[in-house]
């Protein structure tokens, strides 16, 4: 399905969701073609910055968000501490880390900036997913528990489990709140959700030339970068955008223009 507008988007959520919307978690890509996995398995230029081996990641995991624990306050003043290490997880993706954590948000319309607001060249997507899939209910014991499923049942690591984000990292992280994000814990196979969960997703592809009037609309929604990222790094975001959103479609503009002119000279010769 392609959309032109947010009008259509709200329009295919309506009619084509199998269950209501707020069952629903959403994900924005620049690129309908980028991988949907966690970014500590993703391959390419683009997507695997890194190029760190995820089996060198799974081995140490304990080690490396125990460390992010006792050094991200020399680094931020966040007062908040994560309980647990699901938690760990949540705080250290949100922040760049590669994790076995995909992010989402529950808010449909965020999902579609971020399918806009980069790689224009290129048609977007937002991918939406059903979350009656298993969730965890108990972080304390749960990151402890997955191991062990991954370790003695192989028929069992492709599973992927739904996290909602807990109260206190909600409100102790700006950026988690005014995302409404969630995330997705994936076992250890890192298979692509396109082909190993299919029958939960449903995508929206976003033609790459519209994307600029889209980011426009949703400034009238009030989402961009100024509220998601409520900092001067998400400031400083917002008014590069807001010049390449003009320069962008000026050009348009241009080209119509130069296009409605040679139509109409052709037109005359006839």
């Amino acid at each position: 399905m392609q959309i032109r507008n947010i009008v259509e988007f709200r329009k295919f959520l309506d009619q084509n969701l199998q269950f209501p919307q707020d069952s629903y978690i959403y994900r924005g890509h620049g690129d309908k073609d980028w991988e949907l996995k966690p970014r500590i398995a993703r391959r390419g230029e683009k997507q695997r910055i890194y190029n760190l081996d995820e089996n060198i990641f799974l081995i140490h995991e304990r080690e490396f968000l125990e460390e992010f624990v006792n050094k991200y306050k020399r680094h931020s003043d966040l007062k908040y501490t994560p309980p647990n290490l699901l938690e760990t997880l949540m705080m250290a993706r949100h922040f760049g880390f590669p994790t076995r954590l995909l992010d989402w948000t529950s808010n449909p319309l965020i999902a579609l900036f971020f399918a806009v607001y980069e790689e224009w060249n290129k048609d977007g997507i937002v991918w939406c997913f059903d979350t009656s899939i298993q969730t965890i209910k108990d972080p304390n014991i749960a990151l402890e528990r997955i191991r062990e499923i991954e370790e003695q049942d192989s028929s069992r690591q492709n599973e992927i489990y739904f996290l909602e984000v807990p109260n206190g990292l909600k409100e102790s992280i700006p950026r988690i709140k005014k995302q409404e994000a969630r995330f997705t814990f994936h076992t250890k196979n890192f298979k692509c959700m396109k082909t190993q969960h299919f029958t939960y997703l449903r995508g929206i592809v976003i033609d790459k030339d519209i994307k600029p009037y889209i980011l426009q609309e949703l400034k009238g929604e009030k989402i961009d970068n100024v509220s998601l990222f409520p900092d001067l790094d998400g400031l400083c975001k917002h008014l590069m955008l807001e010049l390449q959103i003009n320069q962008k479609i000026a050009e348009n503009d241009n080209v119509r223009f130069l296009e409605k002119q040679l139509e109409n000279a052709k037109g005359s010769d006839d």
